[in-house]
């Protein structure tokens, strides 16, 4: 009996790290593949506000760009 309750808690205690490691690497908006939608994100902190980005100056990394 003893034997059946460790092991129960021993699956149990798996369960949350297996859930956490199922994240993505980038967050991204539902069913979309661009990080930062289409917005230059140095501009925020230098202008002070959102600026459009240029598509010249895209990149991809992990599958989204």
């Amino acid at each position: 009996m003893k034997r059946l309750i460790l092991a129960l808690a021993l699956a149990t205690a798996a369960l949350p790290g297996a859930a956490l490691a199922a994240k993505p690497p980038v967050y991204t908006a539902p069913f979309s593949q661009v990080a930062a939608g289409g917005y230059d994100v140095v501009a925020y902190f230098t202008v002070g506000r959102p600026v459009k980005g240029d598509a010249k100056f895209a990149t991809e990394w992990k599958g989204v760009r």
